[in-house]
Order: C-alpha cells, then sequence, then structure tokens
C-alpha cells in the first residue's frame, strides 16, 4: 500500500491509476488519510469490484449462507458426483425474505447449456417481471412443455432461480398466454439463470 499526497496525485493520476492497478494508493491531505485509489487491470477486476460492493449481492450471499447453516443446499461433492445435481438443486431454497414479486426484475444471471431443450420467449411474465429471453425447459421429454390452466393461462415450467432460489413450486412457472415464445430442442448457448 502506497500513500501519496493529494496535492502530488493531482498532477500525475495518470500514473497513479496504473500503480492502483497492483496495489491500493492511499491519498493523504495534509498527511492524513483521505481517500483510497483503486485501479482495475482489467474488467473483470471492475465486475468484481462491483460485485464484492454490491449490497444486495452481499444480502444474498448472507442468505445463502444461512441458508447452508440450515442444512439447506447440496454439498459440491454430490454435485460433482451426479454430474450437475438434481434439478431444481442447483439453487438455495425459498427464504422468509425473497419477494414475492418484482415488476422490475429482470434475467440477471445466464448459464451455458448444450443439446437442451428450451423455450425463447418474448414478453413472457413471472411474479409480475416481464421476461424476454432463453429459458431451459424443465421438460426435457419432447411432450408439449406448454400447459393451459383452467384459468385460461398458459405457462412453461422452466430451470431458473427467482433472486437466487428455488420457487415454492420447485421451477417456475413462466406465463407465456400474451407471449411470443418458441420451443428449441437440441440448443446449445446461454440461458437464464436467474430472475431478480
Amino acid at each position: 500500500m502506497k500513500q501519496i499526497a493529494l496535492s502530488e496525485i493531482k498532477d500525475e493520476l495518470s500514473q497513479y491509476l496504473h500503480l492502483a492497478e497492483k496495489e491500493e494508493v492511499i491519498i493523504t491531505r495534509h498527511g492524513r488519510p483521505a481517500g483510497v485509489l483503486i485501479g482495475f487491470a482489467s474488467e473483470d477486476d471492475w465486475f468484481d469490484y462491483r460485485l464484492e460492493h454490491d449490497p444486495r449481492f452481499l444480502r444474498r450471499i448472507e442468505r445463502a449462507r444461512r441458508s447452508l447453516r440450515q442444512g439447506k443446499g447440496v454439498k459440491l461433492e454430490e454435485i460433482e458426483k451426479d454430474g450437475g445435481g438434481p434439478i431444481g438443486r442447483r439453487y438455495p431454497d425459498w427464504m422468509d425474505d425473497t419477494p414475492n414479486v418484482d415488476a422490475s426484475a429482470k434475467i440477471s444471471r445466464s448459464r451455458r447449456v448444450a443439446n437442451a431443450r428450451v423455450i425463447r420467449v418474448e414478453n413472457a411474465s413471472y411474479r409480475r417481471a416481464s421476461l424476454t429471453g432463453v429459458l431451459e425447459l424443465e421438460d426435457q421429454n419432447g411432450f408439449d412443455p406448454i400447459e393451459t390452466k383452467p384459468s385460461g393461462k398458459r405457462k412453461v415450467r422452466v430451470i431458473c432461480a427467482w433472486h437466487g432460489v428455488i420457487p415454492p413450486t420447485t421451477y417456475p412457472q413462466v406465463d407465456v398466454t400474451n407471449a411470443k415464445c418458441e420451443i428449441l430442442d437440441h440448443y446449445t448457448g446461454q440461458v437464464a439463470d436467474n430472475i431478480s
């Protein structure tokens, strides 16, 4: 960790940004610490920094740790032994503070699949969130995955988390009643992994 006076850093900011990629630079004012200059060698470093300081992410980590302490979750050894773990157990269980609805939620994380059965949706909905993207279908057997409910709503079960947890129904039941959608077999690429 290097300490630099504010008066000195103003004239040589570019030089100190390069130095900050390797170590934190403490900026002093009148000999006292006044701030920290943190540099990022790559976009990944910038992403990691934002994630490590995002209060929403930190709350999710704490919820996940609490869930694990309560004996919920799947051990890494079981996932590796099972070739990915049981479907639907990729995510921690629903928690008391998980929002039931979130109109501002969107697909916030994706994962790669190979040779999977998926649905591509445009303006589908789940828990008041509007969704556009590709989702892995829970039903990989080739049957029609879209179920028409007595209410007339058309729903499809997908493998995805809601705010980082398994919804109470185990699989999100995405409403495709008014959505444009297409079932794709043998899809390889990115699918939604979390909606938050």
